[in-house]
């Protein structure tokens, strides 16, 4: 600002006319309010494996499991993903405890499963729940084995995705462990605390 024979100039920054800015955002809220009156609603099977789901991210190497320590929730949607970062096979299942290399009373065969995948990698894609083939990546069901829920056999570098609510009757301290020979001794086992 300068003076000019004691009289004060103020220079004001043109700029937008209020009036346009004011047509603007009403335009533009306008906009908004339509895009999302037009957004579809989420079904229920999408808001399970959707967004909702609570994430827990599993690392699998040889020979651990990471974190040692698993929370899940009861009664709420989760996507486990489970990756195998090492060079050999792994497998992730749950269990109360593990008795002569098995596990006793399986966690998933408590849970309602909403979606589960196995890729990219050699397995890639969704895999048929009652296959398991030897040497190839699959996710089993094994019904002629009571009380078996779901297995992830995952080979070198794949990830498995298992999205699945477990009932509140699940609380309690589980153990998660890879049971392929050697391995849980060797140190593959994690607990699973479902809240």
């Amino acid at each position: 600002m300068g003076t000019r024979e004691g009289q004060r100039i103020s220079r004001r920054p043109r700029g937008i006319p209020t009036r346009h800015l004011l047509i603007g955002l009403a335009v533009g809220a306008s906009a908004l309010g339509a895009a999302c009156a037009e957004r579809p609603e989420t079904s229920h099977a999408e808001s399970e494996s959707g967004p909702d789901a609570v994430l827990v991210l599993i690392e699998e190497d040889d020979f651990s499991i990471a974190p040692d320590t698993i929370r899940v929730p009861a009664g709420r949607p989760v996507r486990l993903i489970v990756r195998n970062r090492g060079r050999v096979p792994h497998e992730f299942m749950a269990g109360r405890e593990v008795s002569d290399g098995r596990l006793v009373d399986d966690l998933f065969a408590r849970a309602e499963i909403h979606d589960r995948s196995i890729g990219p990698g050699k397995g890639g894609g969704v895999v048929d729940p009652t296959v398991m083939e030897e040497g190839h990546t699959a996710m089993s069901m094994a019904e002629d084995e009571p009380g078996h829920g779901v297995m992830l056999a995952l080979e070198p570098r794949d990830s498995a995705t298992l999205v699945f609510t477990l009932p509140t009757a699940s609380r309690g301290s589980w153990v998660a462990a890879c049971l392929l020979p050697g391995h849980y001794e060797a140190g593959m086992r994690a607990v699973i605390v479902v809240e």
